[in-house]
Parts: C-alpha cells; sequence; structure tokens
C-alpha cells in the first residue's frame, strides 16, 4: 500500500486554483525540488509537463529511474511518466513501441501505459521504418488500437470513482491524456464520459488545477458532435483561461480550435490569429513537446483548405519539417499526405502522388484514414483518366467521424478544384460547402432539441436518442437516404436505428411510424389555456401523459429548443406551411393558445 502524500506547503491550495505555473514554478515548485521525498519529485515532474518544462521533467524522471535508491513503486510512476512523455515526444529517447506489451495492471501505472504505447503507434503509423515496411496493417491493427483506448478509459473511471484522494491526484495527467487518447480515435461519447467523471472526482477532492484543460476538451469534442453553442462557450473560456498560463501552447490549440469552429460555421474568424501566426513562426512551442504546436499546425492546416487554399494548407501542415518529423496521430498525417498529394496531382508531379498513396496504403485502416485514402486515389484515378474530380463524397464503406470527417472532405474537394483551377467547378464545391455549413447549424438545432424530446417520453418508450431523431424523420416521410443525409450517418446505420424502433414502438412495419404516437410527459398550461410557466406568473399543472405523433413531437422539442419556424423546416426538411399546421394541431393537443406556451409546455 502507497503511503499518504505529503504535500509542500502551498502546493493544495495551488492544487484548488485552475493552471499548473504556481506548482511547478516559484516557491512551491522550489520547495518540491528540494524535497528529499522521491514522489514529491515525480509530482514536480507531472506539474512541469504541463507548464511547458517537458525538457526539465524528463530529465528530472530518468534521473530517479536510474537511482538504485528509489522506492520501487515511485520508480515506476517515474517511468511510466517518463514513456508518456517519450511517446508525446520522440526525442526524449527510444521505446521499441511496436513490441510494447500493454500492461495487466489497470492502476495509474498501467493506465499511462496503455496511453503511451497508443499514442506512439498512432504517431508512427505513416512513418515507414528503416528498410521499408514488411506488409501492410491488417483491420485487426485497428481493432487493438480502440482496445488500447477503452481500456485506458475503463481504468481511469475506477480511480476517479474510488474515492481515494491520493490516487486521483497522482491521475491528474491521466484526466487530460485519455481524452485526448480518445480524441485521436474520434472516441466522442467516451470524451464526454471521462471529462464529465474527471470533473465530478476533482470537485470532490476539492482540484481545480485541470479546469481549463477540462473546458477544452470538453469545447474540441463539441464541434465534433454539433454541439455547436456550447463549443463556442467552452473554447472561449478554454482560451481565456489557458491565456494566463506561462506556456502559451495551450492557447495556440484551443485559438485554433476556435478558428475551426468558425470554419465549420462559415462565421467570422476569432480575433488574435495575427498572434497565433506570430507564435508559430516564432517556433518557441517547438521547445519540449512538439506535438501541441504540430497538432496546432494540424488544425490551422484545415482552417486554410477551408478557404480554397491548399498550397497554403501543406505549408502550414510541412512548416516543422517532413512528414515523418511530424508528431502528430494518423488522423492528422492523413491530412497532410491528402494535401501534399492534392498539390502534386495539380502540379503534375506523378511520382509525388504516388508516394503519398503508397504511405497511405501503409497506414492502419482507420475509418478516416480509409476515407482520405480513397479520395487521394479518386482524384488520382480521375487526372489519370483525364476527368474533372468529383465534387461529392468519395464512396467508402467505411463510416469515419459524421461530422467532421464529412466537413474535412469538402474542405479538400474544393482547395482540389481551386489548385486545379477549375472555376465552375470550385464555385460548385463552394455553394456544396455553404450547404453543407448550414445543415450543420440545422443538425446542432435539431440535437438540443432530441434532448428535449427523449427526456420527454415515457419511461415505458425504450428508445435511444437517435432512434428517436431517426424515427421522427421517418415519419416525417424522408427516405433512408435523405435521413443520413440530414443526420451525417451511412444509410445502413439509419436502416438499423429504423429497424430498431419499428421493434422497440411495437410496430411491424416502417410505414406505421407516421401515425405511431408516444405518451409525451408535458407541463399543461393553467385555465385560461395560454401560456404556462414563469412568464404567465403560475406555476404549471402536471397533467396526464399527452400522446404526440412522433413528428409533432419533434417540432414541440425543436420550439422548445428556440428554433424559429424557419429553423424547423430546415431541420426536419419539411415545408414552413407543414410547420404552421403542426403547430396548430400542438396548441390543440396541449391547451395553449400560442407558440410561446408550447415552448413553455415541452421544456417546463
Amino acid at each position: 500500500m502507497r503511503p499518504t502524500t505529503v504535500l509542500v506547503p502551498g502546493e493544495r491550495e495551488a492544487l484548488g486554483e485552475p493552471g499548473f505555473d504556481r506548482l511547478a514554478l516559484g516557491p512551491i515548485g522550489r520547495a518540491l525540488e528540494a524535497s528529499a521525498d522521491p514522489a514529491a519529485l515525480v509530482r514536480l515532474a507531472r506539474y512541469e509537463q504541463f507548464a511547458g518544462r517537458e525538457t526539465e521533467a524528463d530529465a528530472r524522471l530518468a534521473a530517479l529511474v536510474g537511482d538504485p535508491a528509489t522506492p520501487a513503486p515511485v520508480a515506476r510512476e517515474a517511468d511510466s511518466l517518463r514513456r508518456l512523455g517519450i511517446a508525446f515526444e520522440p526525442a526524449f529517447g527510444a521505446v521499441d513501441w511496436a513490441s510494447a506489451a500493454p500492461p495487466p495492471e489497470r492502476d495509474g501505472v498501467g493506465v499511462r501505459l496503455l496511453v503511451a504505447i497508443a499514442f506512439a503507434r498512432l504517431v508512427a503509423d505513416g512513418r515507414e521504418p528503416e528498410g521499408g515496411w514488411p506488409d501492410d496493417h491488417e483491420p485487426a491493427d485497428w481493432d487493438a488500437q480502440r482496445e488500447l483506448v477503452a481500456e485506458a478509459e475503463a481504468g481511469l473511471l475506477v480511480i476517479l470513482e474510488s474515492g481515494d484522494g491520493d490516487e486521483v491526484l497522482r491521475a491528474i495527467d491521466l484526466c487530460v491524456w485519455v481524452p485526448m487518447i480518445q480524441l485521436a480515435h474520434a472516441d466522442h461519447e467516451g470524451v464526454v464520459r471521462v471529462v464529465a467523471a474527471s470533473r465530478a472526482a476533482h470537485a470532490r477532492a476539492g482540484l481545480r488545477v485541470l479546469d481549463v484543460f477540462f473546458d477544452y476538451l470538453d469545447g474540441i469534442v463539441r464541434v465534433a458532435m454539433l454541439e455547436l453553442a456550447e463549443a463556442r462557450r467552452l473554447l472561449d473560456l478554454a482560451v481565456d483561461g489557458f491565456a494566463e498560463a506561462s506556456d502559451r501552447r495551450w492557447w495556440m490549440l484551443a485559438k485554433a480550435a476556435q478558428a475551426l469552429l468558425a470554419a465549420l460555421t462559415r462565421s467570422q474568424l476569432p480575433p488574435d490569429l495575427d498572434e497565433l501566426e506570430r507564435m508559430l513562426v516564432a517556433g518557441t512551442w517547438r521547445r519540449g513537446r512538439r506535438s501541441l504546436g504540430q497538432a496546432t499546425l494540424m488544425l490551422m492546416a484545415i482552417v486554410f483548405a477551408s478557404s480554397g487554399d491548399l498550397e497554403g494548407a501543406k505549408r502550414v501542415a510541412l512548416a516543422d519539417g517532413g512528414l515523418d518529423e511530424l508528431v502528430v496521430p494518423a488522423t492528422d498525417r492523413i491530412v497532410v499526405i491528402e494535401a501534399v498529394g492534392h498539390v502534386a496531382l495539380a502540379e503534375g508531379e506523378h511520382a509525388t502522388a504516388v508516394e503519398m498513396l503508397r504511405i497511405a496504403d501503409h497506414m492502419m485502416g482507420s475509418p478516416i484514414v480509409v476515407a482520405g485514402r480513397e479520395r487521394l486515389r479518386a482524384a488520382y484515378d480521375a487526372r489519370l483518366r483525364g476527368a474533372p474530380p468529383e465534387t461529392g463524397a468519395a464512396a467508402s464503406g467505411a463510416e469515419p467521424d459524421p461530422t467532421l470527417e464529412q466537413l474535412r472532405t469538402r474542405w479538400m474537394l474544393l482547395a482540389q478544384t481551386v489548385a486545379l483551377g477549375e472555376r465552375d467547378e470550385a464555385f460548385n464545391a463552394l455553394a456544396e460547402f455553404d450547404a453543407f455549413a448550414g445543415r450543420v447549424q440545422a443538425a446542432a438545432v435539431r440535437q438540443r432539441a432530441v434532448r428535449l424530446f427523449h427526456a420527454r417520453t415515457s419511461p415505458a418508450v425504450e428508445l435511444t436518442p437517435r432512434q428517436l431523431e431517426v424515427a421522427a424523420l421517418a415519419a416525417a416521410g424522408l427516405t433512408n437516404r435523405e435521413i443520413a443525409a440530414r443526420l451525417f450517418l451511412g444509410v445502413r446505420t439509419v436502416e438499423g436505428y429504423v429497424a430498431g424502433a419499428v421493434r422497440a414502438l411495437g410496430l411491424s412495419k416502417r410505414s406505421e411510424l407516421a401515425t405511431a404516437s408516444l405518451p409525451m410527459r408535458i407541463d399543461a398550461p393553467g385555465p385560461d389555456r395560454g401560456a404556462a410557466g414563469p412568464a404567465s406568473g403560475r406555476e404549471p399543472t402536471t397533467a396526464e401523459p399527452v400522446m404526440l405523433p412522433l413528428r409533432q413531437g419533434q417540432v414541440a422539442a425543436l420550439i422548445a429548443a428556440g428554433a424559429s419556424n424557419a429553423d424547423i423546416a430546415v431541420a426536419l426538411g419539411i415545408t414552413e406551411k407543414t410547420v404552421d399546421k403542426h403547430i396548430a394541431v400542438l396548441k390543440e393537443r396541449i391547451g395553449t393558445s400560442t407558440r410561446t406556451g408550447i415552448a413553455a409546455a415541452f421544456a417546463g
């Protein structure tokens, strides 16, 4: 059993405030460094890794691991921290990650090693080893990666739920790196779970040191999940929080994420991008862990590509060296490979395009890599045929991240057409991109609504939020292909959701969804049958569940989510006249005379 952690003066108070500067620098840092307790030196190294002093942390950890006097548990923890640092910055040392076996333990050390192995393999993916690639990756390689990430999440959640304050303190770094590795594997629901559990465990332990990191992680994953308003709020908090830190690399990453969100919604770019550009050019972020700065470069490369500047995207992405020098996961590397490949095609550099395809062919078959590889191959084949570039998404049996992958596809198609000088095709691609941005905004409203919709159904109705959303769109008359386009899903996936909803509702066929009704828990308005809720000055009275058809339930949820009639029409793919008809029926069923009454009754 490990002894209780003894903190130096001021350390507990600093852990209760956001940021690591006070912990790694100043009196607290000096007290930790002067401590005779090796565990205090490990804590200092952990703080230094977050405060931009990774080089000092690596030297400190190496000394502890190599000192025979270091107690075995402390040496084991120091070794895991150092290995994780090497995974994110290979210049710190060499590890044979290909043959590294996942540890059997699922304590903090074991979880840290799982993350290190998973990230190191992602960084190596696409780098040709000496002597060349022996063979192609098998599909099982990606499955093994996902298993590593799932085990890391499970192990961290056990630590966070244990109630052991010392273990939670020792796992502080994992509360950031586990979600980061989940992001690299497009496990967005996993990120939400881990960040929520981390916030709760840290609140119980009185820790606030990671608050701004949690804001960033929550914000970037909300972008992928189309919760755009919440994403913007969280990223704004993260940018402001990181601006106060001495290590500005996290600020750079959050600021680039803001730019990504602006590109996604075709809105005004955030301020201070000129400062971000100066910092990228100055290159001070290269001291220590390059992966953070290079991740920023990848985000900015995508922002450049969104405006059709594929050459600029290539230049930014390779600003810190060639493909083999990039310390980025495979999901970012494939962006560079695509950019380089498309520029090569535009400039007639056949050999370079072939080389990019060869690298992509030897990468692990994650859905994002497969989709990128197929797009580049389709462009290459089109160039050989002398055909214009396609303006639709590449056909792929894989289903990568449903939103960002489609966005990435449109960026690349737009940039490709501009680079090739196909003016008409470029305008078509730009129009398609704008239309896609509009659908993203509509989907964000719809997703807010479906959570309300799901919360208001009877517990006896065992439909997931996604099944409810698909069923409601099917009830509105949309085909599986139309639903897939609106929800950014594959057609086969939609078919599965429809079939599941039909079974769960006790129906025999899809067409019955148009007349299916669900019991909705709705707060009825007062005796005057007007608006209920705070605006009426009366508390609403609870009535028996109201049976609402799927279509009308979703319209009510969208109204409660703040959507206008025009928004509802776009979100559901129906006309505003049809929306008006649904609203008229809703008023009668709920017992209100106003649209505001529907919102108050449904959201109350």
